[in-house]
């Protein structure tokens, strides 16, 4: 009995803590909730992941990917690709959408384009993509009726067998998080520090071994120019309103 109490246990405890501390980008789902999803979704945590679920047209789809960069990060898994960058993505999901290839998953959290036509460019962008998570998980709590783990797993699948199988795996990451929270309280550390040397690390593995000291010393700023060009450029893929209530009750 104790067995089958504790995961719901586990589940609530994060919606019962203080709201100022646990929520982000303005999403009502605990944040820890929204890790869960996208580490059980996306391991690598990387956010130019396409994946196609079109296993009758993977010939088509790797014939379409062949004309932009792309790479595997399965060698043995092709039906999932590292599109390397947000602009070449879009371009990508796009061309394969006018295809007929549309059971596509994108981004970050792997949300799958026919369930959820979101604008294009959200869906590799972080904080947009993690919104656009945020909305899918409360259109399955309104579904459901109910916020527990088959509903939080109903991100992936309303299907018995496939909500179970998923429920599974978002609790065993779920515990794995909560383990890394831990950890991290136990043995405080500079996260902007590690965080400097993992690009630093990152620069000096492609042989940029002088942006890399230079950074030490500068931090690199957008000039005036780039700035510009940036909210030219992506000012108008961003238009949606992301304004959504702090409660869960108000989709219950």
């Amino acid at each position: 009995m104790i067995k089958k109490i504790l995961p719901v246990i586990m589940f609530i405890s994060p919606l019962l803590s203080d709201e100022t501390k646990n929520y982000k980008y303005g999403c009502p789902v605990p944040d820890i909730l929204m890790q869960t999803i996208k580490l059980t979704e996306n391991h690598k945590k990387n956010p130019y992941l396409i994946r196609t679920n079109d296993i009758d047209n993977l010939k088509r789809f790797e014939k379409i990917v062949k004309k932009y960069p792309h790479s595997y990060p399965d060698k043995n898994d092709k039906l999932v690709i590292d599109c390397h960058n947000e602009d070449n993505c879009v371009k990508i999901s796009i061309d394969l959408i006018s295809s007929g290839i549309s059971n596509i998953d994108l981004g970050l959290f792997q949300i799958n384009y026919d369930s959820f036509p979101f604008n294009m460019y959200t869906y590799f962008n972080e904080q947009f993509g993690y919104r656009n998570a945020c909305k899918v998980v409360l259109s399955k709590i309104k579904i459901t009726k109910d916020w527990d783990w088959r509903t939080l797993a109903a991100y992936h699948s309303l299907t018995p067998k496939h909500n179970e199988k998923y429920k599974n795996k978002l609790i065993t990451n779920y515990q794995y998080l909560l383990k890394k929270e831990k950890e991290k309280k136990e043995n405080p550390i500079n996260e902007n520090v590690v965080s400097e040397i993992k690009e630093i690390k990152k620069e000096i593995k492609n042989d940029e071994v002088k942006v890399a000291h230079n950074k030490l010393k500068v931090p690199t700023q957008k000039t005036k120019s780039q700035k510009e060009f940036f909210k030219v450029t992506k000012e108008n893929h961003f238009a949606d309103n992301y304004n959504t209530p702090r409660k869960l009750n108000n989709f219950l």
